[in-house]
């Protein structure tokens, strides 16, 4: 059923954002927008909530963990100084590559995070990272839930309950590493790969590999990962990533490249990802 937008709301307390959010009468959502904007007017809601004024905005380091609320715009996340302390300062890289500037001012984490289509490489770096949605509840509580519920739609709410940040624990170690590929340098990528390695002692301690554009949402490869764990990795263990890749990968075409060419790329930058988070490994 298609909507009229016909209300926005820009709440100063939670006790206001829950009580608009928990209307049965009206389509109300959170103001979450992706950078792949729609005009107002084809919004399948009739009425939005800014989160803006709360603490669903901005990034802050606290009782080890980092928090980033899912209404912070993309490029306050590509400008952060504390973000580029962290994590090779890939976090900033791959929300850069989330689109135009004007775009990046435009649209928030939030309506990345709920776009399947919209470009996966955060998304996929928070996976790797282990990264949990917070979900706020009317009575004020808080609730982690896995990313990946989220991602693909999942996640269960109660009426008036709202997603309002990402949280990584801050003991989150190993080098990250990404690999794309595009029509373009600067288009959306066709497939991306990012990866996470810990290596201890010559084998891996953790490994974290998640795609976009090789299956219907951002996701892990757990396959690759399982084959890994505890593995010292040879050139041969590479090449079988490859092919694991591959097999995992349940990609659809478009005019970015066919299901046949997202498949292979799957498997190919999950190897290229692996090497470079390798090579780098402290």
């Amino acid at each position: 059923m298609r909507y009229q937008l016909k209300e926005y709301h820009r709440p100063a307390n939670w006790k206001e954002a829950h009580q608009l959010l928990s209307r049965q009468d009206v389509k109300t959502v959170p103001l979450f927008l992706s950078p792949r904007p729609q005009a107002p007017e084809d919004w399948p809601v009739q009425a939005v909530v800014d989160l803006t004024a709360l603490d669903a905005v901005g990034i802050r380091e606290e009782a080890g963990t980092l928090t980033i609320g899912l209404a912070t715009s993309l490029q306050a996340i590509v400008e952060s100084p504390l973000l580029k302390q962290r994590w090779q300062g890939l976090l900033n890289r791959c929300a850069g590559l989330s689109g135009t500037l004007g775009l990046r001012n435009y649209a928030n984490l939030g309506g990345l995070l709920l776009d399947p289509a919209a470009p996966g490489e955060v998304a996929a770096m928070l996976l790797c990272l282990d990264t949990q949605v917070v979900f706020r509840s009317a009575d004020g509580g808080l609730k982690p839930q896995a990313l990946v519920d989220f991602l693909s739609g999942s996640a269960k709410l109660t009426p008036g309950e709202v997603a309002v940040s990402v949280v990584i624990s801050t003991s989150t170690e190993g080098t990250l590493a990404l690999e794309r590929v595009g029509r373009t340098v600067r288009d959306i990528a066709t497939v991306a790969v990012v990866t996470r390695l810990e290596v201890k002692a010559g084998a891996t301690a953790v490994v974290r590999v998640a795609a976009f554009g090789a299956a219907p949402y951002v996701q892990r490869i757990t396959p690759v990962e399982s084959l890994l764990s505890g593995q010292t990795i040879t050139p041969d263990l590479l090449d079988k990533t490859c092919s694991t890749a591959q097999d995992w990968a349940a990609p659809t075409g478009d005019i970015r490249g066919s299901a046949e060419y997202r498949k292979n790329m799957a498997g190919v930058l999950t190897r290229r990802a692996l090497q470079s988070a390798l090579h780098t490994n402290p």
